[in-house]
């Protein structure tokens, strides 16, 4: 009869003992060093302005969206605090770089910036709603207030809201964020409902068939009515600059230039300049 030799039982104390902890120690020293190197890398390795498409056009063309924010001056270019903010904010990545600024319709921005017709858009352009969807956004430069708007005569109150039947003005915000905020204060709408048209959402709280539009301070400003205004913010929603996925590298450095920008005071003295309250 042939015998089979039993193979020997593996015993994890061969592969963690006396002799073999020093290359065990080894070897991770050897791994954190290579993770440490990369990181060390990826910081050494800053994305430049020359590096970028935008840094080797004769100029860049910044599409404004009529708003509180931006209007027509005499010479039918933007004129406002988008453009002072825009001029801020672009010239300290790009100093020397030509500025054209042209007015667009807010609805346009996306398809402009796609065609190449503007490399840069602005106008109370806010992350992750329709308007914006594949587009390249930058942080916010202006954090906007939002607010309940409600008929006359109704109570002027957040807490009025619970069991309420809300139309959220969802072109520029989210109604995951407005459901959150609402929650945070323990109240509990009955209905939320998107709405995409001020004029509409307006004309239904009047005529009762809503009981309040939830909407940013400023873009609800656009708009003639009669709403009472809920003082007291929901939350705050933030302003961008929107660029094609091409240029997201120029959104990068752009994003350094609003973070000094908002430290050293210089957005919030030319939101001043033009009346604005930055929702803190």
């Amino acid at each position: 009869m042939r015998r089979y030799r039993q193979q020997p039982k593996f015993r994890l104390e061969t592969l963690f003992n006396r002799y073999t902890y020093k290359y065990w120690i080894i070897g991770a020293a050897a791994i954190l060093l290579a993770v440490a190197g990369v990181l060390f890398w990826k910081s050494a390795k800053k994305l430049r302005p020359a590096e970028t498409a935008m840094y080797a056009q004769e100029e860049i063309t910044i599409g404004i969206a009529n708003s509180c924010f931006s209007s027509p001056g005499e010479d039918g270019l933007p004129s406002g605090f988008d453009r002072d903010a825009a001029e801020e904010i672009i010239h300290a990545v790009y100093p020397d770089a030509k500025l054209n600024f042209v007015v667009i319709p807010a609805e346009e921005a996306s398809y402009q910036l796609k065609i190449g017709e503007i490399d840069l858009a602005m106008g109370e352009l806010t992350y992750n709603v329709l308007k914006t969807q594949g587009l390249s956004l930058s942080d916010g430069y202006f954090r906007d207030s939002v607010h309940a708007y409600v008929a006359q005569g109704s109570p002027v109150s957040i807490g009025s809201l619970d069991g309420a039947r809300l139309l959220v003005m969802t072109s520029e915000l989210q109604r995951a964020d407005i459901r959150s905020a609402l929650s945070e204060r323990e109240i509990d709408a009955s209905e939320f409902l998107n709405c995409s048209s001020y004029p509409d959402a307006i004309a239904a709280v009047n005529a009762k068939t809503s009981n309040a539009v939830i909407a940013p301070r400023y873009k609800m400003q656009e708009f003639e009515h009669d709403l009472a205004i809920v003082e007291e913010p929901l939350c705050g929603i933030s302003y961008r600059i929107a660029a094609w996925k091409s240029n997201s590298d120029a959104i990068a450095l752009f994003n350094t230039a609003i973070a000094s920008k908002r430290a050293d005071g210089t957005i919030d003295a030319i939101a001043r300049k033009y009346g604005l309250e930055q929702y803190q």
